[in-house]
């Protein structure tokens, strides 16, 4: 999906923005875009259902964290605290959510901030901090893999919402029996690695085509046309 920059390539492209996509291009980042939101805000509330933070205050609090980062960074420092309850395995599940997570945002975000190289190849051009450059593959098919993997995600994240509600109710409320709380947990954590499986079962994303190489280099000055 995402590449560093080819030491020989060449790229073509239009002034006009709508030459260089399709529609159906423009519509698949179109979805990118709010396919991250959804499962972002999942992310939110797993964060909120996490650390037991009251309904009225999470907003004030997950916003002011140190981005998406922070709040992954946050969410697995809470191994510790939970893994007793959960069990190594579903909280295995959980971190590697969490990874496909931070993978597919590294692509969301390179496809979001792209510009239009190559169009013939479906080929974006990214300019990072101290001058690092990478290329994006914006074709119609890399951009619809990358939102059916958002999708599961949310599906994922919904899952891990429940889990952490969950453990919240089972240890804020004193139960003489806790067993159905315990059994949400096992219900929550087999759906949990349900849709994980179907996420990873996807079809891979699309390589890029083989680089055109730049044009070689002709020997002395152009010539000069008299008109």
């Amino acid at each position: 999906m995402k590449r560093k920059w080819p030491t020989e390539t060449k790229g073509q492209r239009d002034g006009d923005l709508r030459k260089n996509f399709t529609s159906k291009q423009l519509e698949a980042i179109g979805a990118v875009t709010i396919a991250w939101n959804e499962v972002e805000i999942f992310l939110d509330i797993a964060l909120e259902e996490a650390l037991w933070i009251p309904e009225a205050a999470w907003l004030h609090v997950s916003t002011r964290i140190n981005g998406y980062d922070g709040k992954v960074a946050i969410i697995k420092e809470l191994k510790r605290e939970y893994l007793a309850d959960l069990g190594e395995d579903t909280w295995n599940h959980i971190t590697l959510s969490l990874d496909g997570l931070t993978e597919c945002k590294g692509f969301r975000d390179a496809v979001i901030h792209a510009r239009a190289y190559d169009v013939p190849e479906g080929i974006g051009a990214l300019i990072r901090k101290r001058a690092a450059k990478e290329q994006v593959l914006l074709t119609e098919p890399a951009l619809n893999g990358l939102v059916d993997r958002l999708t599961a995600l949310r599906l994922e994240f919904k899952q891990i919402v429940m889990l952490f509600d969950a453990l919240r109710s089972l240890r804020l409320y004193y139960l003489q029996d806790k067993s159905p709380l315990e059994r949400s947990i096992q219900v929550y954590a087999a759906r949990l690695q349900e849709h994980q499986t179907a996420r990873r079962s996807l079809p891979p994303l699309p390589t890029f085509p083989r680089s055109r190489p730049k044009p070689p280099a002709t020997e002395g000055p152009p010539p000069i046309v008299h008109s």
